[in-house]
């Protein structure tokens, strides 16, 4: 297997309700659309979704598990 250089976004989106973000492997970039904020994950972090617009940014071979609470 060759190493090879990995970029992926996760285009902009808007939060339907309470959610969580787990990175089961790779890292992350978390972007907080509405207030700036931007929030570096690696595998066995977990962030709890703020209801804001958001993106996700990898630089490297990442998986992810986003949850949603509908109400």
């Amino acid at each position: 297997m060759t190493p090879r250089s990995v970029a992926c976004e996760l285009p902009e989106q808007d939060n339907p309700g309470e959610a969580t973000l787990l990175v089961v492997e790779g890292a992350v970039r978390f972007l907080n659309l509405d207030t700036g904020s931007v929030h570096e994950l690696r595998a066995g972090d977990l962030l709890e979704v703020p209801a804001a617009r958001r993106a996700v940014e990898a630089d490297e071979e990442s998986l992810l598990l986003l949850t949603f609470v509908l109400h």
